[in-house]
């Protein structure tokens, strides 16, 4: 994913350029700081640490395998099968954005099967970094109610990222930029100097 993130960076001329992920867009941005430092003038970090975790999203991914699209004429039709398995409505509505009308019938617009497959890579963090170092500003947002970036990640943020910063929303978990919006988006807009009218 980093690659494929560089080769759009290179395609449109955008070296240089602000690259911000939350959760695997984190660690998609992360690789690509630490193997391309030069294509990456900022990065922010969202609710990530580049550690491997023990926590799977596995749960999710079958339960929305399991979900029976033919039988579903609508969102909340499938938002219905998946209650059981995700009782959080928000944690559902998000998973829902995946789900799109193809040719009249409802399908998963990612790879789900992939993902399961692949699930203890995705927690994982490469250790095949050859102890790379991103000097670049790097701005780390993690949420206070969050477990994802914990001590042992802010000991490996500094080692990787000497120059990062480290910030917490307050009542957000790990899905700070939709459990506190209008927080993170100030948090970006001062990383980023920008200032409102």
């Amino acid at each position: 994913m980093a690659d494929d993130v560089r080769a759009f960076l290179v395609r449109y001329g955008l070296a240089g350029a602000t690259v911000m992920g939350h959760s695997m867009g984190g660690k998609t941005a992360m690789r690509l700081a630490l193997e391309h430092e030069g294509d990456v003038g900022r990065l922010i970090v969202v609710d990530i640490a580049p550690v491997s975790y023990t926590h799977t999203h596995l749960p999710f991914v079958e339960a929305m395998r399991a979900a029976d699209l033919a039988a579903a004429g609508r969102r909340a039709d499938v938002d219905e099968q998946l209650q059981a398995a995700i009782p959080e409505a928000a944690m559902r509505g998000f998973l829902l954005h995946n789900l799109i009308a193809e040719d009249g019938r409802l399908t998963w617009r990612i790879n789900l099967a992939a993902l399961a497959t692949n699930m203890s890579a995705l927690i994982g963090y490469p250790e095949d970094l050859g102890g790379r170092t991103y000097a670049g500003p790097a701005h780390f947002i993690a949420g206070a109610a969050s477990d994802y970036v914990g001590e042992a990640g802010h000991a490996r943020i500094r080692e990787l990222f000497p120059m990062a910063e480290i910030l917490s929303i307050p009542d957000a978990g790990h899905w700070v930029h939709a459990e506190q919006p209008a927080a993170f988006l100030e948090q970006v807009r001062l990383i980023l100097g920008i200032t409102e009218n």
